[in-house]
């Protein structure tokens, strides 16, 4: 069990081992679920990150192939903050780094959660 906060940017530690717990169930190779209060934020950001991971796919293709199934899902951009961030500690990868500055530059994000948006910044890899 993995509390998240929707329309919040989550502790950093507390998404990672979500989306860590997550992988693993994903790699014992049997069904995930992964749900939260309305199955279309937090759950979506978690299960997409996870499958980015384990598929070295992006997370907008994760979150696409989610859509597929679940048309509602919608992960929070404060959440993508978070996915954006794991991806980019995890993997390393271009794209998430890309895509972390770009949220974080949102003016709306910046002002509202700008000394977190600025410490998941701080764990770029250089």
């Amino acid at each position: 069990h993995h509390p998240l906060k929707d329309g919040y940017v989550n502790d950093q530690a507390e998404f990672a081992a979500a989306v860590e717990t997550t992988c693993e169930h994903i790699r014992a190779d049997g069904t995930v679920i992964v749900n939260c209060a309305a199955g279309i934020s937090r759950s979506s950001t978690v299960i997409a990150t996870a499958v980015a991971a384990e598929e070295d796919s992006s997370f907008a293709a994760a979150v696409e192939e989610i859509t597929d199934t679940r048309p509602r899902a919608r992960p929070h951009p404060k959440l993508k903050l978070n996915a954006y961030a794991y991806l980019v500690n995890a993997e390393n990868r271009t794209e998430a780094r890309r895509q972390l500055r770009s949220l974080a530059d949102s003016t709306s994000l910046r002002n509202q959660d700008g000394d977190i948006i600025e410490e998941l910044l701080g764990t770029e890899s250089t």
